[in-house]
């Protein structure tokens, strides 16, 4: 089912050493495509994976509910699998502000065609 064109998987990316105050200038506790609900974290990044055209983009917080694009890139997918359950790509770490023994949180959500449907937060 994801790997339709009208789904999208973003993992957002919160880090503990980050200011997550309200008044921060890159607040922001909104995915990307909803304004009336919050995954419970302070979002610093979202990775959006669009299955469907095999793209991966980085995006940073700019507060207000924007995002703006670091980084894309084509994922090469393994067609020989007819179960398509996997899907990897790497991120390069120097993008993101995350340091070596930093607590990361992470949220999963799933939108079609812009909706969230789905999501889950890992603390």
């Amino acid at each position: 089912m994801l790997w339709n064109s009208s789904y999208e998987v973003s993992i957002y990316i919160a880090l503990e050493s980050i200011n997550s105050s309200p008044l921060s200038r890159n607040y922001n506790v909104y995915p990307r495509y909803v304004r009336i609900f919050e995954l419970g974290l302070p979002i610093l990044y979202e990775i959006s994976i669009k299955l469907a055209e095999h793209r991966v983009e980085l995006r940073k917080t700019m507060g207000d509910e924007n995002y703006e694009i670091l980084w894309k890139f084509n994922t090469a997918i393994d067609t020989k699998s007819k179960t398509y359950t996997e899907i990897s790509f790497s991120i390069p770490v120097s993008l993101m502000s995350i340091e070596e023994g930093s607590i990361v949180y992470i949220a999963v959500a799933i939108f079609r065609h812009g909706y969230l449907i789905e999501h889950s937060t890992m603390m």
